[in-house]
């Protein structure tokens, strides 16, 4: 909890714990395009201080290419053409990081006009997928045992733009390292909704 005064004992935790503190000091800002991609992102002055005083990225670069930004910053790339009800595409996305290479996979199908609070929007569900593929020469291995996620978009299609992103997964991870072996399981719900009318 980013709210939570004690801190946790173990390095393991401590790391996990300013993560999530991290997320919860940023403000980003940028431009989403007619396709759901996110442009021209910039971080707040505010967050840069906040994040910098909890041992986070020292500049706006290291930042924005830090895989917690990129996490927050889930690509929802919508078709440039018509489609029609059970279309469906995929987005892939590569990042780098203590384990070696991750390779995300989103896929999505159209399903057709939903209701919701009285308006009627074009509904998108998702479906993630996860791989790594570790580095030989890491100090700490990892392997995904086990991986669930699915979520949906919503579209506006008078107004020409994205409504709500949500996305909810389940991870269980093996690690190793130093002759030692943990498992560890996470849940991420990642909610992305325009504010205001």
């Amino acid at each position: 909890d980013s709210d939570d005064k004690n801190e946790p004992t173990d390095a393991l935790r401590q790391g996990l714990a300013r993560a999530v503190k991290i997320m919860a000091a940023m403000d980003l800002r940028g431009t989403i395009l007619p396709t759901g991609e996110i442009k021209n992102v910039k971080p707040a002055e505010e967050t840069l201080k906040a994040i910098e005083k909890l041992g986070g990225p020292k500049d706006e670069d290291s930042l924005l290419n830090s895989d917690i930004a990129k996490s927050m910053l889930f690509p929802t790339i919508l078709l440039s053409d018509a489609v029609a009800k059970g279309k469906t595409w995929s987005h892939k996305a590569e990042s780098k990081d203590a384990l070696g290479k991750t390779f995300t996979e989103h896929t999505f199908t159209y399903e057709g006009l939903t209701d919701k609070a009285g308006a009627k929007l074009e509904k998108i569900s998702i479906k993630p997928a996860v791989k790594i593929e570790g580095d030989a020469k890491a100090t700490l291995k990892g392997e995904i045992k086990d991986f669930k996620g699915a979520g949906y978009a919503l579209f506006d299609n008078k107004a020409g733009r994205l409504v709500e992103t949500v996305i909810n997964q389940r991870m269980e991870m093996r690690f190793e390292t130093k002759g030692m072996s943990f498992t560890q399981t996470s849940e991420q719900s990642t909610i992305v909704r325009l504010k205001g009318k």
